[in-house]
């Protein structure tokens, strides 16, 4: 359990393995399972998605741009979801809890859809939410 975000000793130039390794030590969860739980997020909504959704662009090929929300649904739910498609974006304490905030690299160029998972000071999963933006 952290007291506060500092606790964390994360380094602005820290690559993504020491952020993990140190995510790890201090709050006892790492950063696969954050991404599980917005992986479970976008499956278990990805219909309801769909609907905000105008199109998108697997892997920022313009060719295959989808444009039927079914499809899109279909997309979310099969490839996008998947846990290694989020890239940590930042980390911010707030309200008491530690926010991950991701950038989904399997829509356009990773700059669309976006997810966030809260996580508490003692590393319980408290929430985890997806959107296009």
């Amino acid at each position: 359990m952290i007291e506060k975000f500092e606790d964390l000793n994360l380094e602005a130039l820290d690559k993504e393995e020491q952020v993990d390794q140190k995510i790890k030590d201090k709050l006892g969860i790492d950063l696969l399972k954050i991404r599980e739980a917005l992986s479970e997020c976008v499956k278990s909504r990805a219909e309801e998605m769909s609907l905000d959704i105008l199109n998108i662009v697997p892997f920022g090929n313009y060719r295959d741009m989808i444009e039927n929300n079914e499809e899109i649904a279909k997309f979310l739910k099969e490839e996008a979801h998947k846990a290694e498609h989020w890239k940590l974006h930042f980390i911010k304490l707030d309200n008491n809890l530690i926010k991950f905030y991701f950038m989904c690299m399997a829509i356009d160029e990773g700059e669309t859809f976006e997810g966030s998972v809260f996580v508490s000071k003692s590393g319980k999963i408290r929430h985890a939410f997806a959107q296009s933006v």
